[in-house]
């Protein structure tokens, strides 16, 4: 299966009870924070619930991804609450993450 812009995240979402699930690798989860804040911006309470990562684990990330210029913070207007988006850099790093995994690691094919 070949990961795409409209199912990236789902496949990292993608839970069974039945299903073995095998632990995330850092590159996993910076990828899956990549993916969620590409097409819209995340809070990081929205990080911690949807991703199901611990405090300490997206506050890890999000510092690497930050410092690295994966992304940017974005100022919300009105609301003293700080929202995560991708940047161009970011996102091209997605895909190459993408692209070498399709390749090289792929369990999906």
């Amino acid at each position: 299966m070949t990961v795409t812009a409209t199912n990236e995240l789902q496949v990292y979402l993608r839970k069974s009870r039945f299903q073995f699930t095998p632990r995330r690798t850092r590159y996993d989860i910076w990828a899956q924070i990549l993916a969620s804040c590409k097409q819209e911006e995340k809070t990081q309470s929205w990080l911690l619930s949807k991703l199901g990562l611990s405090s300490a684990k997206v506050k890890e990330s999000l510092t690497f991804l930050l410092s690295a210029e994966l992304m940017e913070t974005v100022e919300s207007t009105g609301i003293a609450l700080t929202k995560f988006k991708t940047t161009k850099k970011g996102q091209e790093a997605l895909s190459t993450y993408h692209l070498l995994v399709d390749r090289y690691f792929s369990i999906y094919q």
